[in-house]
């Protein structure tokens, strides 16, 4: 896989570079400090993933993902940055990222992106999926959500808000503690403790639960 990472801190630039010499699944690595050697990149060069940040001196990392829309250039792309708004969060979204990160999650976040968005699915850090179900929740609190009490979902941990979502859209348990890194017994107990702080019974209520409530 040929990664481009656009970043125009040196210091931290590098270090991520270093990460990536030792991640067997990158192929090539193709770094940029600027908005406009990042575009010079992905016009030339066989880019399969972007992971960008945001603030730049000059042009945005959402100049960026506009000129990739503009330039009908499709390529997964993920945010790493410092800022962890739900303005911000939303925007890129609303621009085609599939994955967002904060600076402050660490390699081990930002690798398990990296194999969830190059696969086609979408990944966000701990802090960003947490940002992400209160913003669902105020949704909900203006849908009726055949009577379902909203606040049920903030008795959810971060990780049962995880596996919440990954059993409403039908992933298979096994597959939840391999993306997860947890145990098959830990989905197992995580799921018994969701169906009873939602008041369900099964998979089909829970996928119905969260199409109601507009979450997947």
């Amino acid at each position: 896989m040929n990664i481009l990472f656009v970043d125009d801190h040196t210091i931290f630039r590098e270090g991520v570079a270093s990460f990536f010499t030792e991640d067997k699944k990158c192929k090539s690595l193709f770094t940029a400090a600027n908005i406009d050697d990042a575009l010079a990149i992905l016009r030339n060069e066989p880019v399969d993933l972007l992971i960008t940040d945001l603030n730049f001196p000059e042009r945005s990392g959402f100049e960026l993902l506009e000129n990739l829309q503009g330039e009908a250039i499709e390529i997964p792309v993920i945010v790493l940055s410092m800022l962890d708004d739900m303005e911000t969060v939303k925007k890129v979204l609303s621009l085609g990222a599939r994955g967002y990160i904060t600076k402050s999650s660490g390699f081990e976040s930002l690798s398990r992106a990296i194999k969830e968005v190059s696969t086609g699915g979408y990944h966000f850090d701990q802090q960003i999926l947490s940002l992400l179900v209160k913003c669902a929740v105020k949704q909900v609190k203006k849908a009726d959500c055949n009577g379902f009490d909203e606040t049920a979902l903030l008795d959810l941990s971060e990780r049962q808000r995880e596996v919440f979502l990954l059993l409403a859209k039908g992933i298979k348990i096994e597959e939840i503690a391999e993306k997860l890194y947890i145990s098959l017994k830990t989905v197992e107990n995580h799921r018994t403790q969701i169906y009873k702080k939602l008041g369900v019974s099964d998979r089909l209520e829970l996928h119905r639960l969260a199409e109601e409530c507009q979450l997947i």
